[in-house]
């Protein structure tokens, strides 16, 4: 199933974050809470065009929200270069780093009409279960 469990007013949410043109232009790592139909921004990190670098300090953050919402954390990241949302090397080198539970990681192209779920692609091993 798409997005595992996500409601549409979820996805529509999620994709609403990235609407705006300076997210054409930038690459962002979004941190979402999800509850019920609300969709709440919990951090944002900002990179350029083609790549987004997360520090030591930054995954700490994003740890500790993902701990204290345990169950209600996707991460959302963009590719505004490409039509085809396909995980880069530093995509696979961040996720691989995380070391604590969230619902999924999810890659949204340029035109925002195509989506990448790690979990639809069993790209994890530390996903909450469903």
């Amino acid at each position: 199933m798409f997005f595992f469990e996500l409601k549409k007013e979820q996805v529509l949410k999620i994709k609403h974050f990235f609407l705006s043109e300076k997210y054409r232009e930038k690459e962002f790592l979004f941190v979402l809470k999800l509850e019920g139909d609300n969709v709440t921004l919990l951090s944002k990190k900002e990179g350029t065009l083609t790549k987004i670098a997360v520090n030591n300090e930054e995954m700490e953050k994003i740890k500790e929200l993902c701990y204290a919402n345990f169950g209600k954390i996707v991460l959302v990241h963009n590719h505004p270069s490409s039509p085809v949302p396909i995980p880069s090397k530093n995509d696979l080198e961040i996720i691989y780093s995380c070391t604590f539970p969230y619902l999924d990681f999810i890659i949204i192209n340029h035109s925002l009409d195509t989506v990448f779920s790690y979990r639809e692609n069993k790209y994890f091993w530390n996903l909450i279960e469903e």
